[in-house]
């Protein structure tokens, strides 16, 4: 269902009225994110491009597909993000003076290596 001119209108208002922190950004709800991403949704699949849709409400376009990739969910907090925990081997690589190197020592062997030398 195509949202009506009085739809964007009004959620253009609420995001108008968005107060902004002392750095002059703005801090959207996650409730109105989700409307405006639904608004949004039913703009484009109407054949509306979304930065149309984006300039109707008054917001950027480049947040606007954010919200609309995030699905209207708030963003993570800062800081942390998804890794990939691999089980793989690390290798090591020992540098010594005059430019020699090993290459692809396991930890217990550069642990070998490097008390060898400390009792030299």
């Amino acid at each position: 269902m195509k949202p009506t001119r009085s739809a964007l209108q009004t959620l253009r208002q609420r995001i108008d009225s968005t107060s902004r922190n002392g750095r002059g950004r703005r801090r959207f709800s996650a409730e109105l994110r989700r409307e405006v991403v639904a608004a949004t949704v039913a703009e484009v699949s109407q054949g509306i491009p979304l930065r149309v849709v984006a300039g109707k409400l008054g917001i950027g376009d480049s947040l606007l597909s954010r919200w609309v990739a995030a699905g209207g969910q708030p963003p993570a907090p800062r800081g942390l993000r998804a890794v990939e925990v691999v089980d793989e081997p690390r290798t090591f690589t020992l540098m010594g003076p005059g430019g020699f190197r090993v290459d692809g020592l396991s930890a217990e062997d550069l642990a070998t290596l490097m008390l060898a030398a400390d009792a030299r």
